[in-house]
């Protein structure tokens, strides 16, 4: 069987985002990341959202966003969508739950993904 591969473009924009969660709260921090990953679901310029959680128990949770580029990332950033996300309580708990949050963005060197 023939593998195929799709290239993902020059222009494509990651965004990284870790959660560490503070002791006893990795199954809460989880659930937050995946309803959050769950709720952009459709946004325009989004390519997709990936949920990681860590082997070891003192990892960080990851949501992993790559757009089809920077530019409509920052479109994201200026919606209603990201508004209410904000400003929903998941938010409030994610920080209150964690010890740290960190966020890194990232232009694609090298992206496909086999067929």
């Amino acid at each position: 069987m023939e593998s195929k591969t799709k290239d993902h473009g020059e222009d494509v924009f990651v965004l990284v985002e870790q959660y560490y969660p503070k002791e006893g709260r990795s199954k809460e921090v989880l659930e937050i990341a995946t309803e959050s990953a769950k709720g952009i679901f459709g946004i325009d310029g989004l390519l997709m959202a990936k949920t990681l959680t860590p082997k070891k128990s003192d990892g960080a949770i990851c949501n992993i966003t790559t757009w089809q580029s920077e530019d409509y990332f920052k479109s994201f950033m200026k919606s209603d969508a990201l508004k209410e996300l904000v400003k929903s309580p998941m938010m409030a708990t994610v920080k209150e739950a964690t010890s740290d949050i960190k966020v890194n963005m990232y232009k694609l060197a090298l992206g496909w993904h086999q067929s």
